[in-house]
């Protein structure tokens, strides 16, 4: 739904950060602080100084590379979506996230698909991080949906192993490919 940086170098050039060489092609969660950020176990300001700490930033320079994580919706991602609901069809998200990022992804100007989906479940808010067991089964009692009632889709395939293992029907998408095509032969498939 959101085309992400993947490394920080990438995070870095899209929101013009200097940043050390050394750490251009480190993944993201790579970075000593991201995993328990996203997971819930810091704070957005504990997370910020240590991101600064290890990349030789300000805590006001690691808060704007962090937004740098996020890019732009993908293209063909609104009608899908929208398609989906007017058929009657319930969404929902399942997302590796942190509160910055989800604030950010909520807004109906900048990512307006992911605004209107209906169902979500963060790895922040429920201290559990996809693919850990938990956050499926948080996202099947919030939605109400269990097993074979969910479609799940994922750029990761130990994600989509995970759901599998729940009973999900679920496939890998390729972030680098046509996502919202990907999304809708899978949907036509099921």
């Amino acid at each position: 739904m959101v085309r992400i940086s993947r490394t920080w170098g990438q995070a870095a050039d899209w929101v013009g950060i200097k940043l050390a060489d050394k750490h251009r092609d480190l993944c993201l969660t790579k970075a000593e602080a991201f995993v328990p950020f996203q997971a819930g176990e810091i704070t957005a300001d504990e997370y910020f100084s240590e991101l600064a700490r290890e990349f030789s930033l300000s805590p006001d320079q690691a808060a704007t590379l962090h937004a740098g994580i996020l890019r732009e919706p993908y293209p063909g991602t609104l009608p899908l979506v929208t398609e989906l609901h007017d058929r009657g069809f319930q969404t929902g998200c399942l997302s590796n996230t942190n509160a910055p990022h989800w604030h950010l992804m909520r807004s109906l100007e900048r990512f307006p698909a992911v605004a209107l989906i209906e169902h979500t479940v963060l790895s922040h808010e429920v201290r559990a991080d996809k693919p850990n067991p938990e956050i499926y089964a948080a996202f099947e009692k919030k939605s109400g949906a269990k097993g074979s009632e969910i479609l799940f889709f994922d750029d990761a395939f130990e994600n989509v192993v995970a759901a599998r293992n729940k009973g999900w029907f679920a496939e890998v998408i390729d972030p680098y490919g046509d996502t919202a095509a990907q999304m809708r032969a899978h949907l036509e498939r099921w």
